[in-house]
């Protein structure tokens, strides 16, 4: 019987320990957003460049030379990015996903070479 008790202890012991985790770490992602909410705000206010970054995507991604459907996409996807958390895993991949396509030649043409003696 003791044996049972202990045991049920235990498991209540473990969920507490759990549940306290989860609480600091939702206390902690609240806490960082709103402060980046905050300075965000701030930057709006003094008339900062807090967007600055997302501009600058925007800009770069008009004078890229992509195609139109490519550059909605991309266009989208920041908007997607702008509404993240910047810590989030997610952000981190839509960022790159950007970056890569607005790094991408795209009015850039090479002269082909179709002389198979040559490849």
């Amino acid at each position: 019987m003791a044996g049972l008790i202990q045991s049920d202890l235990d498991i209540a012991a473990l969920e507490q320990r759990i549940k306290d985790r989860v609480r600091d770490q939702v206390e902690k992602n609240q806490r960082e957003y709103y402060l980046r909410e905050q300075l965000k705000a701030i930057h709006d206010e003094l008339g900062g460049d807090g967007g600055s970054e997302m501009d600058s995507l925007r800009r770069k991604i008009a004078e890229s030379g992509m195609p139109d459907d490519v550059g909605e996409k991309l266009n989208r996807e920041l908007s997607r990015l702008e509404r993240m958390p910047a810590v989030s895993a997610e952000a981190t991949v839509v960022r790159t996903y950007i970056d890569t396509m607005i790094s991408l030649p795209w009015t850039t043409q090479s002269e082909d070479r179709l002389d198979l003696e040559v490849a």
